[in-house]
């Protein structure tokens, strides 16, 4: 097995036409959903926990395409395509309560049936304690202290 770095810069579609990798590797580029998707090239999400962790504030829009891209493209904490609404749904009351109170709902049931080790790290405990929503602290049975 060989493994190619690319340091210049290139379209990645140009990439995947002539080069055809034989994986393509990141974290939640859209360059991850073309390769598959378009190209029908295998992908795989790395790192995707450590930029959920780290992405601030909370609201930054990278927060639902690095979700998507590991629900949809990693096999980790997988989510059925009709599952996705409700995925995104609670991502966005999450990120944007004052904006979108509509989807509370939809949040408190996507987070009620998935919330798990698997997906634990899409939401910010912190953030779904002060919301009020399944998977807080006090919900998971976790002491505030």
């Amino acid at each position: 097995m060989s493994f190619s770095v690319l340091d210049v810069p290139v379209m990645a579609e140009v990439l995947y036409e002539r080069w055809r990798p034989g994986l393509v590797v990141g974290c939640f580029s859209t360059g991850l959903f073309t390769a598959s998707a378009l190209y029908g090239l295998p992908v795989a999400c790395a790192g995707t926990d450590r930029v959920l962790e780290r992405l601030t504030p909370y609201q930054n829009g990278d927060r639902v395409p690095a979700v998507l891209a590991e629900a949809v493209l990693s096999g980790v904490g997988s989510v059925a395509s009709d599952e996705l609404d409700e995925l995104v749904g609670a991502l966005g009351f999450t990120m944007q309560p004052q904006i979108l109170p509509r989807l509370r709902p939809v949040a408190e049931r996507y987070l009620g049936r998935r919330f798990g080790v698997g997906t634990r790290h899409w939401f910010r405990r912190k953030r779904l304690t002060s919301l009020g929503l399944p998977g807080d602290s006090e919900a998971a049975g976790v002491s505030a202290a």
